[in-house]
């Protein structure tokens, strides 16, 4: 710059003088005017860093700012499009449910009739009450017995003359035919008495004799006691 350019603090104030709205630039603002604000300082001035704007300019948004708008508006944007995302998400889901629910429930009538129609369709098919297997519950060796069947004269073997074998048997059925198998414990048959239960009791004593065991030569005999055609127990016994 040139000498000639300079200008003095006495050309500044002249100029003030002349044009109170205008200033030079080499002229610093006067303390305390319009140029100036509260601190003293010009629009120009830097403060705590910043610049701020002169009278007359709007300050710009930091989201507006050219360096940074894009970015910024990109991020906008994809917040927006995340949550309209999550809306519609939300209402899918909801009316998935509120369909199926629909469904479900339209269809727990016909559900209901099928399951109805399954299980009580057609005539009742009746059930025959299971006949009770009777159970032998004592067995004994006589030589005499009660009028009820029971053992009077109890022995362990036989001798000469007429042998019992009493039976006491639980589950007794009407019509139930029961056996009295005499002969070898190795099964072999020498004859057999039967009775059959003209009455359906709890118990009941069966009585069964054999006449020709004194025609027997000594040695070991047994006699198997049958429930229709079911064993049901079986006696051990010597005679001689």
């Amino acid at each position: 710059m040139s000498p000639t350019n300079i200008k003095t603090p006495s050309d500044c104030i002249e100029r003030r003088g002349e044009h109170r709205n205008r200033r030079h630039s080499c002229c610093p603002p006067e303390p305390g005017s319009k140029e100036t604000g509260l601190t003293g300082r010009s629009f120009f001035e830097p403060e705590h860093g910043s610049v701020s704007a002169p009278k007359g300019l709007r300050r710009v948004s930091p989201w507006f700012q050219p360096g940074a708008s894009l970015s910024r508006f990109a991020t906008l944007l994809l917040l927006l499009v995340v949550l309209a995302a999550c809306g519609t998400g939300g209402a899918e889901e909801s009316q998935t449910y509120e369909e199926h629910e629909a469904t479900r429930v339209a269809q727990m009538p016909i559900v209901q009739a099928t399951t109805t129609a399954r299980f009580f369709s057609g005539t009742p098919e009746i059930v025959p009450t299971p006949t009770p297997i009777a159970v032998l519950a004592d067995l004994a060796l006589a030589t005499s017995v009660n009028g009820d069947g029971s053992p009077q004269n109890e022995v362990r073997n036989a001798g000469g003359g007429t042998i019992y074998v009493s039976a006491k048997v639980h589950n007794v059925t009407k019509g139930t035919v029961f056996t009295a198998v005499w002969g070898k414990p190795d099964g072999t048959e020498i004859t057999r008495t039967e009775q059959t239960a003209d009455s359906s009791r709890g118990d009941r004593w069966f009585s069964f004799s054999w006449d020709g065991v004194g025609g027997q030569p000594p040695g070991d005999y047994a006699v198997f006691i049958y429930a229709d055609s079911m064993l049901i127990g079986s006696l051990a016994f010597q005679v001689g």
